[in-house]
């Protein structure tokens, strides 16, 4: 996640018990959301997305896999719900992940 407040990054999961942060679930709900509105994927492509943006948020062996499926559909993505789409992953997303993605 990004730096606020002069260098604080507010946490995506709690350090105890690994539940995402409040602020994590919103933003992935909004992720799921524009998926479903998104023209030009298919119900297909819409699961494949879904299933990704949870993996966008920490580093696991599933994260590369993600990074793959979201690369390869982000140039279907358009109009207003895929700049937003592209806003939230920045905000959600690994700096690793940001980095592979270049965001």
């Amino acid at each position: 996640m990004r730096s606020f407040f002069g260098g604080y990054a507010p946490p995506v999961y709690c350090r105890y018990c690994a539940a995402p942060m409040p602020w994590t679930t919103a933003r992935l709900d909004a992720l799921r959301d524009l998926t479903a509105i998104q023209e030009g994927l298919s119900d297909d492509e819409r699961a494949t997305l879904n299933r990704s943006w949870d993996e966008l948020t920490r580093d696991t062996a599933r994260t590369q896999v993600a990074v793959v499926q979201v690369k390869r559909l982000l140039p279907k993505l358009v109009g207003a719900s895929a700049d937003a789409m592209r806003k939230i992953i920045t905000e959600v997303a690994t700096a690793e992940v940001r980095r592979q993605m270049g965001l």
